[in-house]
């Protein structure tokens, strides 16, 4: 494949990151297909491994973000699970004796 491919593939994985950053900013849920490398594509040309590069280091940034708000919600599910588990915001159960 010629360069021309490379610039294809990379404005791919830039549009991939643009919309996963638009998550970030406007806290919704964008669907964003998986990133597969085609067969044969060939080796980067060296004039866009800048490009790539920084690419690379834009996508992991973005992975950690990604992994510290699943840890976040994580520890929000556990929290209001233990929560419900101990009635926690519920009035307390009345019990009326009308037997007198």
């Amino acid at each position: 494949m010629s360069g021309t491919d490379w610039d294809e593939l990379l404005d791919s994985m830039q549009r991939r990151l643009e919309a996963i950053e638009a998550m970030f900013v406007s806290d919704s849920h964008v669907a964003v297909e998986p990133f597969q490398l085609p067969e044969g594509i060939g080796p980067l040309p060296r004039e866009l491994r800048h490009r790539a590069e920084q690419l690379l280091s834009d996508t992991v940034e973005a992975e950690i973000r990604l992994e510290r708000l699943m840890g976040l919600t994580a520890r929000r599910l556990h929290a209001v699970s233990g929560a419900k588990a101990f009635d926690v915001g519920r009035p307390a159960p009345t019990y009326v004796d009308q037997s007198a």
